[in-house]
Parts: structure tokens; C-alpha cells; sequence
């Protein structure tokens, strides 16, 4: 027999009920319907032979960057110039505010 899950995480109880309904801003044709949500999730993992983003020199968070971006083209998740991958890498630097 398999025990019930102590954590609050779980589906029962007070914690179910809060995350099994809809806040009343959320519920269609309410007052609030307007608002939009937007959330972000951020792992972060450092590649071999370099420093986490905070420690690494502009240097090493550039040269982390290209190895990335090489695997990536190389595995054809990134589109190239012979590649028909619908997948682009964009460099936020390189963008303007609005694109």
C-alpha cells in the first residue's frame, strides 16, 4: 500500500482548493478581464570547463555562448543556412526594443 503524500504540495486539502479554482480577476466577463499573466521560469546551469554567469568574465560568458549556439545549429535545432529547422536564435543585444 502505497501512504498518502503528507506534503502540502499534494492535491487534497487547503492547498487543492486554492490552486483547483480560478481567482474571481480571472473569471471571464468579471471586471478584470483585461489582465493578462506572464510568468518566467530560469534554470540555470553552468557548461563545463566554465563559471556560473555571475563569476565568468564577458569573455567566457561569450565564448559559452557560441559553443551553445554551435551545438545547437550542429543538432539542427537552430536554423542555418542548409538547415530547414523553424527554430531562430536571436541575440537580444542585437535587438531593438520593440522586435
Amino acid at each position: 500500500m502505497i501512504p498518502e503524500d503528507p506534503s502540502p504540495m499534494s492535491r487534497g486539502g487547503a492547498f487543492g482548493e486554492l490552486v483547483g479554482r480560478l481567482p474571481i480577476w480571472l473569471a471571464e466577463g468579471g471586471p478584470d478581464d483585461d489582465v493578462v499573466l506572464s510568468s518566467r521560469v530560469r534554470l540555470a546551469r553552468n557548461v563545463a570547463g566554465h563559471r556560473f554567469t555571475p563569476k565568468a568574465s564577458a569573455d567566457e560568458r561569450r565564448d559559452v555562448l557560441c559553443q551553445i549556439r554551435e551545438g545547437l545549429t550542429k543538432a539542427e535545432l537552430v536554423a542555418h543556412p542548409e538547415g530547414t529547422s523553424s527554430t531562430y536564435w536571436f541575440d537580444i543585444n542585437e535587438l531593438d526594443t520593440f522586435q
